[in-house]
């Protein structure tokens, strides 16, 4: 998403914008690299259905059976920072 795009789900969910998870333009590619098209399309699909997580300080590790997927924990709203094929 770009920078206008995440001020306005900032702006229209101002109680529950720490829940928003983001992933910008290069972080896409990474993905696509990573995992592949349709796994990196299918990307929130994949960090709802984490079979695990582990959270330390304000970075959370999400992994899936094909996938680790790291997403750095901020007060305005999560950064997906890495994705890594398992």
């Amino acid at each position: 998403m770009n920078n206008n795009s995440v001020d306005k789900v900032i702006a229209k969910s101002a109680l529950d914008h720490s829940t928003l998870v983001v992933i910008n333009d290069a972080m896409i590619s990474v993905s696509l690299a990573a995992i592949g098209f349709e796994q990196t399309a299918n990307l929130m699909l994949l960090i709802q259905q984490a079979s695990s997580a582990a959270y330390n300080q304000s970075v959370l590790k999400l992994t899936t059976d094909s996938a680790l997927i790291t997403i750095q924990v901020m007060t305005d709203f999560n950064r997906v920072v890495a994705v890594e094929k398992l």
